[in-house]
C-alpha cells in the first residue's frame, strides 16, 4: 500500500467535501506525485477526485475532460464497468454534462453505463445510472420511463453507502407522482 499517496488522496477528498477546491487540487497533485505507474486504481480515484474538484470550482470543461479520461482508461483496461468507481465516474460525468445543458450527452453517458447489464444481474452501483437517466427523462417530460428508472435506481441505491443518488431518485419519484395527481 502506498500510504503517503493514500493519505494525500483522503485529505483531497476531505477538502473537496468541505468545499475547498483549491486545497483539494493541492492534495490531489501531491497524491499523484507519490504514485507509481502500476498504481492504476489509486490513480483513477485521484483523477476522479481532481475532476470533481474542478466541477466544485466552477470549471465544468476540465471536469468533463477529466472524467472522460478516467472512463477511457477503464475501457482500455477492460475494467470499464466492473465496479463502483467506473459507475461513480459515469454518474458524475452525466451530472456535469447535464449541468452544462448537454442532455443528449448525459443521456448517452447513462445509457452506456447500463449497456451490458442484464435484468437478472443488477449490482447496486447500477442504481446511479438509473437515477441519472431518470433525471434526464424527467426533464424531457418522459414521465413513465423516468418513473421506471427512478424506481429501479432507488431500489438499487438503497444497498449503497453513498446516498445522494438515492435521495435524487426519491425526489424524482415524488415529483412524478405529484404530477400524476
Amino acid at each position: 500500500a502506498n500510504v503517503p499517496a493514500a493519505i494525500a488522496f483522503l485529505r483531497a477528498v476531505r477538502a473537496r467535501l468541505g468545499g475547498d477546491a483549491a486545497l483539494a487540487d493541492e492534495y490531489n497533485e501531491h497524491a499523484l506525485a507519490q504514485l507509481g505507474e502500476d498504481e492504476w486504481l489509486m490513480r483513477g480515484f485521484v483523477r476522479w477526485n481532481q475532476a470533481a474538484a474542478d466541477w466544485l470550482a466552477g470549471r465544468p470543461e476540465p471536469a468533463e475532460r477529466g472524467l472522460e479520461e478516467v472512463l477511457a482508461e477503464r475501457r482500455a483496461a477492460d475494467e470499464f464497468f466492473a465496479g463502483f468507481l467506473a459507475m461513480r465516474v459515469c454518474y458524475d460525468l452525466g451530472q456535469v454534462q447535464r449541468a452544462q445543458g448537454n442532455l443528449d450527452a448525459a443521456l448517452a453517458t447513462y445509457r452506456q453505463a447500463l449497456e451490458g447489464a442484464s435484468e437478472s444481474s443488477q449490482p447496486p452501483h447500477l442504481g446511479l445510472a438509473h437515477v441519472g437517466l431518470a433525471q434526464i427523462l424527467y426533464e424531457r417530460n418522459e414521465l413513465t420511463a423516468a418513473l421506471d428508472h427512478a424506481t429501479r435506481g432507488v431500489t438499487l441505491c438503497r444497498q449503497l453507502a453513498y446516498t445522494p443518488p438515492q435521495a435524487t431518485g426519491l425526489a424524482i419519484v415524488a415529483r412524478i407522482r405529484h404530477a400524476q395527481g
